[in-house]
Protein backbone atom coordinates (compact mmCIF):
# COMPACT_ATOMS: atom_id res chain seq x y z
CA UNK A 1 0.00 0.00 0.00
CA UNK A 2 1.44 3.37 -0.86
CA UNK A 3 0.49 6.66 0.45
CA UNK A 4 1.63 9.92 -1.49
CA UNK A 5 1.86 11.50 1.75
CA UNK A 6 2.34 11.55 5.50
CA UNK A 7 -1.48 13.63 5.63
CA UNK A 8 -2.93 10.93 3.33
CA UNK A 9 -1.68 8.20 5.29
CA UNK A 10 -3.13 9.76 8.78
CA UNK A 11 -5.99 10.05 7.38
CA UNK A 12 -6.53 6.87 5.78
CA UNK A 13 -5.16 5.68 9.06
CA UNK A 14 -7.98 7.94 10.94
CA UNK A 15 -10.77 5.39 9.20
CA UNK A 16 -8.87 2.18 9.62
CA UNK A 17 -6.78 1.00 12.40
CA UNK A 18 -5.65 -1.68 10.69
CA UNK A 19 -2.65 0.68 8.52
CA UNK A 20 -0.80 1.35 11.68
CA UNK A 21 2.83 0.77 10.42
CA UNK A 22 6.31 -0.08 12.23
CA UNK A 23 9.69 1.00 10.86
CA UNK A 24 11.62 -1.47 9.37
CA UNK A 25 13.87 -1.41 12.19
CA UNK A 26 11.70 -1.98 14.22
CA UNK A 27 10.44 -4.84 13.61
CA UNK A 28 13.53 -6.28 12.60
CA UNK A 29 14.31 -5.45 16.19
CA UNK A 30 11.53 -7.31 17.61
CA UNK A 31 11.90 -10.15 15.09
CA UNK A 32 15.36 -11.02 16.04
CA UNK A 33 16.22 -10.90 12.51
CA UNK A 34 18.20 -7.95 10.29
CA UNK A 35 16.74 -5.53 7.81
CA UNK A 36 17.56 -7.74 4.86
CA UNK A 37 15.49 -10.49 6.31
CA UNK A 38 12.38 -8.29 7.13
CA UNK A 39 12.98 -7.15 3.30
CA UNK A 40 12.65 -10.64 2.25
CA UNK A 41 9.54 -11.02 4.31
CA UNK A 42 7.94 -7.89 2.41
CA UNK A 43 8.95 -9.13 -1.08
CA UNK A 44 7.63 -13.06 -0.22
CA UNK A 45 4.47 -11.76 1.00
CA UNK A 46 4.84 -13.09 4.85
CA UNK A 47 4.56 -9.23 5.95
CA UNK A 48 2.51 -6.44 4.05
CA UNK A 49 4.62 -3.07 3.22
CA UNK A 50 3.20 0.28 3.24
CA UNK A 51 4.48 2.59 1.85
CA UNK A 52 4.38 6.86 2.93
CA UNK A 53 6.17 8.89 0.18
CA UNK A 54 9.15 7.52 0.08
CA UNK A 55 9.81 5.83 3.29
CA UNK A 56 8.83 1.71 3.73
CA UNK A 57 7.23 0.86 6.72
CA UNK A 58 5.65 -2.41 7.76
CA UNK A 59 2.07 -3.11 8.49
CA UNK A 60 1.66 -3.69 12.73
CA UNK A 61 -1.19 -5.99 11.46
CA UNK A 62 0.81 -8.30 9.37
CA UNK A 63 3.94 -8.21 11.90
CA UNK A 64 1.67 -9.45 14.98
CA UNK A 65 -0.26 -11.98 12.71
CA UNK A 66 3.54 -13.47 11.86
CA UNK A 67 4.18 -13.22 15.57
CA UNK A 68 0.99 -15.05 16.41
CA UNK A 69 1.69 -17.70 13.69
CA UNK A 70 5.01 -18.45 15.44
CA UNK A 71 3.27 -18.84 18.91
CA UNK A 72 1.05 -21.31 17.17
CA UNK A 73 3.73 -23.25 15.81
CA UNK A 74 5.66 -23.24 19.57
CA UNK A 75 3.08 -24.83 20.89
CA UNK A 76 1.73 -27.25 18.65
CA UNK A 77 5.98 -28.64 18.46
CA UNK A 78 5.64 -28.45 22.43
CA UNK A 79 2.81 -30.08 22.81
CA UNK A 80 4.00 -33.08 20.42
CA UNK A 81 7.27 -32.97 21.95
CA UNK A 82 6.06 -33.08 25.73
CA UNK A 83 3.63 -35.93 23.59
CA UNK A 84 6.93 -38.14 22.79
CA UNK A 85 8.48 -37.45 26.24
CA UNK A 86 5.48 -38.61 28.23
CA UNK A 87 6.02 -42.42 26.45
CA UNK A 88 9.89 -41.75 26.96
CA UNK A 89 10.87 -41.41 23.47
CA UNK A 90 13.22 -39.93 21.16
CA UNK A 91 11.66 -37.92 18.21
CA UNK A 92 13.47 -37.05 14.75
CA UNK A 93 13.32 -33.90 13.62
CA UNK A 94 11.67 -34.60 9.89
CA UNK A 95 8.59 -35.94 11.39
CA UNK A 96 8.46 -33.13 13.94
CA UNK A 97 8.86 -30.32 11.47
CA UNK A 98 6.08 -32.41 9.08
CA UNK A 99 3.71 -31.64 11.98
CA UNK A 100 4.12 -26.98 11.62
CA UNK A 101 4.45 -27.50 7.21
CA UNK A 102 8.42 -27.62 7.24
CA UNK A 103 10.41 -29.79 5.41
CA UNK A 104 14.01 -31.58 6.33
CA UNK A 105 15.06 -30.72 2.78
CA UNK A 106 14.89 -27.13 2.75
CA UNK A 107 17.51 -25.17 4.22
CA UNK A 108 15.36 -22.06 5.44
CA UNK A 109 13.22 -24.74 7.08
CA UNK A 110 16.11 -26.14 9.10
CA UNK A 111 16.91 -23.33 10.53
CA UNK A 112 13.78 -22.28 11.42
CA UNK A 113 13.23 -25.80 13.32
CA UNK A 114 16.21 -24.72 14.96
CA UNK A 115 14.84 -21.52 16.24
CA UNK A 116 11.55 -22.76 17.32
CA UNK A 117 13.24 -25.95 19.61
CA UNK A 118 15.07 -23.04 20.86
CA UNK A 119 12.71 -20.96 22.14
CA UNK A 120 10.57 -24.11 23.39
CA UNK A 121 13.54 -24.81 25.67
CA UNK A 122 14.55 -21.52 26.60
CA UNK A 123 10.96 -21.69 28.14
CA UNK A 124 11.16 -25.11 29.48
CA UNK A 125 14.43 -24.34 30.88
CA UNK A 126 12.98 -21.05 32.83
CA UNK A 127 10.05 -23.14 34.29
CA UNK A 128 11.18 -26.79 34.99
CA UNK A 129 15.15 -26.55 34.34
CA UNK A 130 15.27 -28.44 31.77
CA UNK A 131 15.69 -28.90 27.91
CA UNK A 132 12.68 -30.09 26.55
CA UNK A 133 14.40 -30.26 22.90
CA UNK A 134 17.14 -32.65 24.05
CA UNK A 135 14.91 -35.78 23.29
CA UNK A 136 14.47 -33.89 19.75
CA UNK A 137 17.52 -35.78 17.59
CA UNK A 138 18.71 -35.62 13.95
CA UNK A 139 18.64 -39.23 12.66
CA UNK A 140 22.41 -39.49 11.20
CA UNK A 141 24.12 -43.20 10.53
CA UNK A 142 24.59 -45.15 13.72
CA UNK A 143 24.03 -42.21 15.64
CA UNK A 144 21.54 -39.51 17.05
CA UNK A 145 21.84 -36.55 18.80
CA UNK A 146 20.45 -33.19 18.80
CA UNK A 147 21.90 -30.55 16.43
CA UNK A 148 24.61 -28.38 17.48
CA UNK A 149 22.09 -25.90 18.47
CA UNK A 150 21.23 -27.62 21.35
CA UNK A 151 24.49 -27.63 22.77
CA UNK A 152 24.80 -23.95 22.35
CA UNK A 153 21.59 -23.02 23.81
CA UNK A 154 22.87 -24.92 26.77
CA UNK A 155 26.28 -22.96 26.62
CA UNK A 156 24.49 -19.71 26.38
CA UNK A 157 22.27 -20.95 29.32
CA UNK A 158 25.48 -21.38 31.43
CA UNK A 159 25.29 -24.83 31.76
CA UNK A 160 28.08 -27.48 32.00
CA UNK A 161 28.86 -29.21 28.29
CA UNK A 162 32.31 -30.30 28.83
CA UNK A 163 31.18 -33.85 28.30
CA UNK A 164 27.56 -33.79 25.33
CA UNK A 165 27.10 -37.31 25.66
CA UNK A 166 26.99 -36.85 29.41
CA UNK A 167 25.50 -33.68 29.52
CA UNK A 168 22.61 -34.85 26.70
CA UNK A 169 22.21 -38.09 28.74
CA UNK A 170 21.25 -36.31 31.76
CA UNK A 171 18.87 -34.00 29.96
CA UNK A 172 17.31 -36.40 28.31
CA UNK A 173 16.41 -38.18 31.73
CA UNK A 174 15.15 -34.56 33.39
CA UNK A 175 12.87 -34.62 30.22
CA UNK A 176 11.53 -38.17 30.71
CA UNK A 177 11.40 -37.99 34.16
CA UNK A 178 9.36 -34.71 34.01
CA UNK A 179 6.93 -35.26 31.15
CA UNK A 180 6.54 -39.01 32.21
CA UNK A 181 6.20 -39.19 35.58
Amino acid sequence: MIFDNATHYIRALASDSRLSIVPVQLAADAWGVSRAAIDAMLRDGRLEEIRVDKTRYVSAESLIKLLNEWDKQIAKLRKQIELYASKREVVFYAPLMETVGLRSTVPADRKLIGELLGEISEKTYADDKILLSAIVHRQSTGTTSPGPGFFGLANALGMNVEDESRFLAKQMDKVWSHYAA
